[in-house]
């Protein structure tokens, strides 16, 4: 599971989860569990048809873009009948192309193919009275 209704209340607020999920009540009175259940599963499967085809799943853990991405795609999916332009469907659009890409290797999760984190040369290096920042190359 990539995501949960407690993360989808932290990024979306607990209000905005209840209008979306109760269904049956008017106004909103509970939280559907099952409701926003189904919107994490269908989150969940589509990033799962995303990354099978990369990394072997179920992953170890769920990187934080995973989790990020999950909200936005199970947000979507806890709405109904909405627009192109809506803003849920234009942040999922955002978020599809993010698993595009890791799809397709343009961008990685920093996994090996055993699903291990893979080390990162990123350190800076300083060198004592030497200052590049200005310098034309």
């Amino acid at each position: 599971m990539y995501c949960t209704l407690n993360d989808l209340i932290t990024t979306y607020t607990e209000k905005n989860i209840l209008l979306l999920s109760d269904r049956v009540n008017k106004p909103a009175v509970i939280i559907d569990e099952a409701v926003v259940q189904r919107a994490i599963d269908d989150a969940a499967g589509e990033i799962n048809m995303y990354l099978q085809t990369r990394y072997t799943l179920p992953l170890p853990s769920v990187p934080l873009v995973l989790k990020r991405i999950a909200c936005v795609l199970a947000y979507l999916a806890l709405h109904t009948n909405i627009q192109d332009d809506h803003p849920a469907r234009i942040a999922a659009k955002d978020q599809r192309k993010l698993l595009s890409g890791l799809a397709n290797g343009e961008l990685s999760l920093g996994l090996d193919s055993a699903n291990a984190a893979t080390p990162t040369n990123d350190a800076a290096m300083i060198s004592p009275g030497r200052n590049d920042w200005g310098q034309r190359w």
